[in-house]
């Protein structure tokens, strides 16, 4: 049988996952949306935080984001 308690638990940590999800989903949506590079760097940090990247993979991520930024103006090929 399971007890009150346990319920209680697996409720509030329910509630919990779903309110870290709502934050995930905020973040990585203004990341996308952001055309600010200093921005988006700031929001790296906290999608890589909440998503708990190793160091590698935040690596990887900014020298993606690097390779691919085109400056205004320049024509992409």
């Amino acid at each position: 049988m399971i007890s009150s308690s346990h319920v209680a638990r697996l409720e509030l940590n329910s509630s919990r996952e779903g309110a870290n999800l709502e934050y995930i989903k905020n973040i990585v949506v203004r990341y996308l949306l952001s055309t600010d590079a200093a921005q988006k760097a700031h929001i790296l940090n906290a999608i890589s935080t909440a998503l708990r990247f190793s160091d590698d993979e935040l690596r990887r991520v900014r020298q993606c984001q690097t390779a691919t930024w085109w400056p205004a103006g320049a024509a992409q090929r």
